[in-house]
């Protein structure tokens, strides 16, 4: 890992993600991957008490968990691509 990387997974893992990686997203169309080399992915997790409360449907707990969790990422991603671009503040 170089130092970008390193630097990008320690402050990520610091706000809140439970895992970061990265590949390499080069054989993709240009269009797609807007130039970038490098993918980033970021994952949080689910409590696991929310998800073995899960018999057969998901919970509203769930559902909560769900939607505060998206926000956690959708954070992230921000935050991140503002690291990669400071003009997307």
């Amino acid at each position: 890992m170089n130092d970008i990387t390193s630097r990008i997974e320690k402050e990520l893992l610091r706000l809140g993600a439970d895992i970061v990686g990265f590949g390499d997203i080069s054989e993709l169309p240009d269009n797609i991957r807007s130039g970038m080399p490098i993918g980033i992915s970021v994952a949080v997790l689910y409590p696991k008490e929310v998800i073995q409360g899960i018999s057969v449907v998901p919970t509203q707990e769930y559902r909560t968990w769900y939607d505060t969790l998206n926000e956690r990422l959708g954070s992230l991603d921000k935050q991140t691509s503002v690291w990669l671009d400071p003009n997307l503040k």
